[in-house]
């Protein structure tokens, strides 16, 4: 099996301020195959022409002769890829593709007939079991679910206490969508409320719009005792980020973004022990339960200050779900989908 040859096509970059969710999964589905497999990576970022696309595919195909051609995108850009594939006859049953996020267009409009070139593939990855029919629809009869790809590292847990203040952390891209205006709003109005420090607020993902990451700049420096900014400093990509990240107590995630589907920045929480408090979105309670995670309404302040106070006074309850969420990060481990992965080809 370490001999079969595997190319792969996907938008990469390390660039943190370029990053997101597609090219972080995307990296770490391809060090997961170079595990197991003979890999070879094109990177079709979004700066490259579609002829040099075209070009770049067409070469690896005639130079290379891969087992297996496996396309990580967006719905719209898989269904680019496979129209190129086809157009140079590489056979349905060479092709995996991993369908990245909600399948939408980019106009925001599900999938339709005109889609249909996905079954022109082997296999369907996608982040949910909802998502099936749609697929199914479209002539896709393989379609598995694997929602998030992550190299799991042991994190230990430090020692349990109650502490006066939590603090928490807004681990995503630093977008308004994404809810850190929120998080933001939510701890100050509560250490006024008490008149006193009861959390403290860390920032911290990819600066992927400046004038988000220069509002939360000048909140912080207004509010440094509350308000810390690291912004893309800081990264979760190796055992000694993840033990910084377990020193926080609880990840705040008050996303009202549309496509939210498999968060993999709440994925690297669950790895380093960090509860999340997350909003309702499709998929919330697929990924995350009662267990592991806290769950309120983005659109009602009340519901997030109740839920934060709740969790200063039961930091016992806070604790328990460290353990649990450690537990469920194992579900998109790299040992988890190779398992998958090796019995489907």
């Amino acid at each position: 099996m370490a001999n079969k040859k595997i190319l792969f096509i996907a938008s990469l970059t390390k660039n943190r301020k370029k990053s997101n969710g597609e090219t972080n999964k995307s990296l770490s589905l391809l060090e997961c195959l170079k595990r197991s497999y003979r890999v070879k990576s094109v990177n079709v970022i979004s700066r490259f022409s579609r002829l040099l696309k075209i070009c770049i595919v067409a070469l690896e195909l005639l130079n290379w002769h891969p087992d297996i051609v496996f396309i990580s995108k967006s719905v719209v850009g898989c269904r680019k890829f496979l129209m190129i594939l086809k157009f140079f006859c590489v056979p349905p049953s060479k092709i995996i593709i991993y369908v990245n996020g909600q399948p939408h267009t980019k106009n925001g409009i599900i999938i339709d007939g005109s889609y249909k070139i996905l079954s022109y593939s082997r296999m369907i990855f996608c982040e949910n079991k909802k998502f099936f029919p749609l697929f199914r629809g479209l002539g896709c009869q393989n379609v598995v679910e694997f929602p998030c790809i992550k190299d799991v590292i042991n994190i230990p847990l430090g020692p349990k206490a109650n502490k006066d203040s939590l603090d928490l952390i807004f681990w995503a891209r630093i977008v308004e969508n994404k809810g850190v205006f929120k998080a933001i709003e939510a701890v100050l109005r509560l250490n006024k409320k008490a008149g006193q420090k009861l959390f403290s607020l860390t920032i911290a993902g990819p600066e992927t719009d400046k004038e988000t990451s220069r509002r939360c700049k000048e909140i912080a420096a207004q509010y440094p005792r509350e308000i810390i900014f690291y912004g893309d400093s800081f990264v979760a990509d190796s055992k000694a980020s993840y033990l910084r990240l377990s020193k926080y107590d609880l990840n705040v995630f008050p996303s009202t973004f549309g496509a939210e589907c498999v968060p993999g920045s709440v994925v690297d929480c669950m790895i380093a022990g960090v509860p999340t408090a997350t909003s309702r979105f499709d998929g919330s309670e697929d990924m995350m339960s009662t267990r592991d995670s806290y769950f309120f309404d983005s659109t009602k302040p009340d519901d997030i200050d109740a839920l934060l106070m709740y969790i200063h006074s039961h930091q016992n309850d806070l604790w328990g779900k460290r353990t649990e969420s450690q537990r469920a990060a194992k579900r998109y481990s790299f040992s988890s989908f190779s398992s998958m992965f090796v019995e489907m080809i």
